[in-house]
Parts: structure tokens; sequence; C-alpha cells
């Protein structure tokens, strides 16, 4: 019997939240893992523009504030999180 070949794992970094994202995905060829990798780190970037506290214009940086914000449901859900 021959073994399977391993599927490749493409690695990906980039910077995030102040760091450094990484992600690794096996089973998806490289432009697959590529539009993945691009999706998630629009995502991220989103999520980081609303809600980091080292962001001025977030969410959570105009609620430390004392600003009123009209709260969506994303914003509730990382409330009561």
């Amino acid at each position: 019997m021959t073994p399977l070949p391993e599927p490749p794992i493409h690695g990906f970094r980039f910077p995030a939240l102040g760091g450094e994202g990484r992600l690794r995905l096996a089973g998806l060829t490289r432009p697959e893992a590529e539009r993945t990798v691009i999706g998630a780190v629009q995502w991220l970037r989103r999520f980081e523009d609303r809600f980091s506290r080292f962001v001025p214009a977030s969410l959570v940086s105009r609620l430390n504030r004392g600003e009123t914000v009209e709260p969506d449901p994303e914003l509730r859900a990382l409330l009561a999180f």
C-alpha cells in the first residue's frame, strides 16, 4: 500500500493587533489559501478598527472616553463577553 502524500501547508505572517499574526493552512491550493488569509486579515483589520483600545476612533476608545455610542449587535456581543 502506498501512503497518501501529505497536503501542502501554506504559512502566512502579517502584522496584527500590535504584533505578528500567523496562519498555517493545509488542504487548500496556494491560491485558495491566499484568498482565505486575505479575507481573514480583512476581517481582523475591521475588527481592530472598531474595537481596539489603541485606535482613537474605535468604539471601545470612544466608550473609554465616556462618549455615547449606538450599540449594534456586534458591540453588544463584545460587551456581553
